[in-house]
């Protein structure tokens, strides 16, 4: 009997553990809790179905449960589904025959499924504007992904939710200008944490990758971490230039550079899905880049640039925290073949760009030609710049510097209109040697009103042309806006040519809208000789400026065709008006020599020896008087009569000074004059005399062609015209 119940036990024993194997390894289909599963996926939402296939139970005696699990099942929410690859759950043991069953968790596996069709399932259970935005950017790409919750006994309350899965091949379109391409990452959610990891994804032909990205839901709140990196790679810097660069005055040369990049950051999405606390850190190193610049307005300031500017070494830096900017640029910059350094600064806050740079420059020529300063090649020079820029659209200048050597260009405080021109300033230091090789040691203090300028020395030939000669160049007030001030000069010494200066030059200018409208200078001529400028503007709008000068020859030299002029005393007085200056030039007691014009005509006119003398010690006048006319290039002479012991010239004409000369005139050796004068009945015996040279003869001339191809010629004449006598009579008049 023992024997028996023994073998029934031991085979009850068998079959048992051969069950509990089988169940534990195979288990077996039931249909039994299908709508026990429905029913706890369905409490999430109502509209929720589930179609459910096969339906498996294992024995987990580990835990004392049973496993649950299903095959291929579909969830769907009206005509939108996800293929699932199996659910699974547990139930324990003791809870198999109740009716209300409790699983302890849920697992629900998904096959490979589109994002769209899972995107479209979402807004389905629960439309929402945010994710309905964001879904719709997609265009291609599959997920796959597991989701566990774990209940105790309650599914509607404590419930612990665990998400994974991955992203793969996603393609976004973002705002229809702008891919993102080929996006795969890995992704957890537990504990209001999503973690995505193993990132990657090509913008715009540039590949990114993300170790970890960290997504913290608090309430209705998200908090965002993360990185974002670009590892050292070949790139066309086409790709950059379509991103940053539209306009077609500049941009990048397509060519092939390597970048790299690293980024940290962190922001915070609210309720109403607006990003606050955004923080950027970045760093981004690129190894060349050909910048093309078609605009040619400062080419007169950098010869060298040809409307490329090659850089190579380029590291930038950008931090973003509570709307402020910080960005930083360090890179080598070129106009040719050789390069210098460059580092430049940037902080964005509250509508205003503050920025500082220091620029080497040892490897570029820069001229600035309103103040005829020349930097050469291989020179080393540092320029330093800070200042800051607001919505109103002036730039401020605190410190602008150019420093090579013991040479020193300085602005202080300086502000400039949306056209780059100074509107005001505090101070402007100028300390270096300029391409004439003069000294120039001058500063400039301004306010609203004037501005004071003190100088050891400056070069002043360019501002003496243009005072003189209205001279259309560049001058150093072309830098201001509507220049309305009153100048107040000291300067000890004004060199205005190579050889001559004004000493102890003091007085004022004022202009009115860049131009001079009135003045008043006194100065030494090389130290000795007395010179005054008077400039006034009277009620019709006439500019008057009269220049008395006991030395004319530095002023007088300027004109190439006049070599040696030497004494004398010059009075000008010019009147304009309306772009049209009348001129009157006298100048008493001269001597001049190496004329090439008269030169030329005396040998025509077989006067050698007269022609000698010039050449030599020169020819002497009592005095010159010319009257003319200037209209933009063209002058026009109404009359030019000069008369001396050896030779009276009469003559008029015109010069344009870009095209053609056009001189005409009579020229009369000193006897001829004396003895033409003599044999006026009465006036001639008073004003002459008795002796009187040999000979009555004289020439009549012509000078004509353009200014680099004159043509002379002369004819002899017997008769001197009535104008030649009256003008010589009313000079020997006023000479007795």
């Amino acid at each position: 009997m023992f024997r028996i119940l023994f073998k029934i036990i031991f085979y009850f024993l068998i079959v048992l553990t051969i069950l509990i194997i089988y169940f534990s390894s195979f288990g077996f289909k039931t249909s039994k809790f299908n709508n026990q599963i429905k029913e706890n996926i369905r409490i999430f939402d109502e509209r929720i179905n589930i179609s459910l296939d096969k339906v498996y139970l294992k024995l987990d005696l580990s835990n004392f449960r049973i496993k649950i699990n299903t095959e291929n099942p579909v969830i769907s929410i009206e005509d939108s589904s996800i293929d699932l690859s199996e659910i699974s759950t547990n139930i324990d043991i003791k809870n198999i025959f109740l009716d209300n069953k409790v699983f302890n968790n849920i697992e629900i596996k998904t096959n490979k499924n589109s994002l769209k069709k899972v995107g479209k399932f979402i807004n389905t259970y629960k439309f929402n504007l945010a994710n309905f935005f964001i879904f719709n950017q997609i265009k291609t790409g599959d997920i796959i992904f597991n989701l566990k919750v774990k209940r105790s006994k309650d599914l509607k309350s404590n419930n612990e939710l665990y998400f994974e899965g991955k992203v793969i091949n996603c393609d976004l379109s973002i705002l229809k200008n702008y891919n993102i391409n080929n996006i795969n990452f890995d992704f957890n959610y537990i504990d209001n944490e999503l973690n995505l990891s193993n990132a990657s994804f090509f913008f715009e032909k540039l590949k990114f990758q993300s170790k970890n990205i960290k997504v913290l839901q608090k309430d209705k709140n998200y908090k965002i971490k993360g990185n974002l990196q670009n590892l050292s790679k070949n790139i066309n810097t086409k790709s950059i230039n379509d991103i940053f660069f539209k306009n077609n005055k500049y941009g990048l040369i397509e060519n092939d550079s390597v970048l790299e990049s690293d980024t940290e950051f962190s922001f915070n999405i609210n309720n109403k899905y607006k990003i606050k606390k955004l923080k950027i850190n970045s760093i981004f190193n690129l190894d060349k880049l050909n910048f093309f610049y078609k605009n040619k307005k400062y080419n007169e300031y950098f010869p060298d640039l040809k409307n490329v500017i090659n850089l190579k070494n380029n590291k930038f830096k950008i931090d973003y925290d509570k709307n402020k900017i910080v960005f930083n640029l360090q890179n080598q910059y070129s106009f040719d073949k050789k390069f210098d350094k460059l580092k430049v600064n940037f902080i964005v806050q509250n509508n205003t760009t503050s920025f500082d740079a220091i620029i080497k420059a040892k490897n570029t020529e820069i001229l600035i030609p309103e103040i005829d300063f020349k930097k050469n090649k291989n020179q080393p020079l540092e320029i330093t710049l800070k200042g800051s820029y607001s919505n109103n659209k002036n730039l401020k200048i605190n410190l602008l510097s150019l420093k090579e050597k013991k040479d020193l260009i300085k602005f202080e405080n300086v502000v400039l209109n949306e056209n780059y021109l100074i509107h005001k300033f505090d101070k402007i230091t100028l300390n270096y040697i300029n391409k004439n090789n003069k000294e120039n040691k001058l500063s400039l203090v301004g306010n609203n009103k004037k501005i004071l300028i003190n100088s050891k020395s400056f070069d002043g030939k360019k501002l003496i042309n243009n005072l003189l000669e209205d001279n259309s160049e560049k001058n150093f007030f072309d830098i201001f806006q509507n220049f309305n001030k009153k100048i107040i000069i000291s300067i000890e010494k004004l060199y205005i040519d190579d050889m001559s200066s004004l000493n102890f030059l003091d007085g004022y200018i004022v202009y009115k809208n860049k131009k001079v409208d009135n003045g008043k200078l006194l100065a030494k001529l090389n130290g000795e000789n007395d010179f005054s400028l008077d400039i006034n503007t009277d009620q019709s709008n006439s500019k008057i400026t009269k220049i008395l000068i006991n030395e004319p020859e530095p002023f007088i030299k300027r004109y190439k065709f006049i070599k040696g002029f030497k004494e004398g005393n010059l009075y000008y007085e010019k009147i304009k008006r309306d772009g049209t200056s009348k001129s009157n030039l006298r100048i008493y007691n001269f001597k001049i020599k190496e004329v090439p014009i008269l030169a030329k005509l005396l040998t025509l006119a077989s006067l050698q020896g007269i022609a000698d003398v010039l050449t030599g010690e020169g020819i002497r006048f009592d005095e010159l008087d010319m009257r003319f006319e200037n209209k933009s290039n063209l002058m026009t002479i109404e009359e030019m009569y000069a008369i001396g012991p050896a030779i009276s010239i009469l003559l008029e004409g015109y010069i344009d000074r870009s095209k053609l000369v056009s001189l005409r005139g009579t020229l009369v050796p000193a006897t001829t004059l004396n003895k033409a004068i003599s044999n006026i009945p009465l006036i001639g015996n008073l004003l002459v005399g008795k002796k009187v040279g040999e000979g009555v003869f004289g020439v009549s001339f012509k000078v004509k062609g353009p200014p680099k191809d004159l043509k002379t010629s002369v004819n002899p004449i017997k008769t001197l015209t009535p104008r030649f006598i009256t003008r010589t009579l009313e000079k020997v008049k006023k000479n007795k």
